[in-house]
């Protein structure tokens, strides 16, 4: 889920793909009927992760909590470690596109954690990959009710490492909820 274009010669699927794995590559919107910010479609996602799959990879759009928000001459922040969902009172009040940024970046989190708990009852190995917290003012999925929730079922795990993206000279610090079946 949240793959990009799932036909990318270098993305996770396509080498899957490959290996002989049969995959289910979803994105916001590759197509209709796999628009991510469809109620309808993660019905669908649901039923399939308790019936036709054996492991889901998330990487939920994570732009909202992004470490550079507020810093610099990056964006403003939206979120705080106490207020993950969006912050109630902001110094200058959110614009339109911040409150929608807010909006969608919490529909796609809590979604993401809604399918982590049905693998995980279901039997079926996960794992999520969002940003690592490195300022204590940073704001993280793993701070929404729905993640914590996910962090104490049985088995689920969280490590960490540090990824290139896209062959970037700086490394991108990042954070893997787990459970493997």
């Amino acid at each position: 889920l949240y793959c990009g274009l799932s036909s990318r010669p270098a993305g996770i699927p396509e080498m899957l793909r490959q290996r002989g794995h049969r995959v289910i590559a979803m994105d916001i919107k590759n197509s209709p009927e796999q628009d991510l910010t469809d109620d309808a479609v993660w019905c669908r996602i649901s039923d399939q992760i308790e019936h036709e799959v054996d492991f889901v990879l998330l990487s939920p759009p994570c732009g909202t909590f992004s470490a550079c928000r507020g810093r610099g001459r990056g964006p403003r922040r939206l979120r705080s470690p106490a207020e993950p969902y969006g912050l109630s009172n902001p110094a200058t009040p959110f614009s339109a596109k911040d409150r929608e940024q807010l909006r969608v970046g919490n529909f796609h989190s809590v979604k993401s954690c809604l399918a982590m708990s049905t693998a995980r009852s279901a039997g079926c190995g996960f794992a999520l990959e969002r940003p690592e917290v490195i300022f204590p003012d940073q704001a993280s999925l793993s701070q929404l009710d729905e993640a914590k929730q996910v962090a104490m079922l049985p088995g689920v795990g969280t490590s960490s490492l540090d990824q290139c993206q896209f062959e970037g000279e700086s490394r991108k610090p990042t954070s893997i909820t787990f459970y493997t079946n």
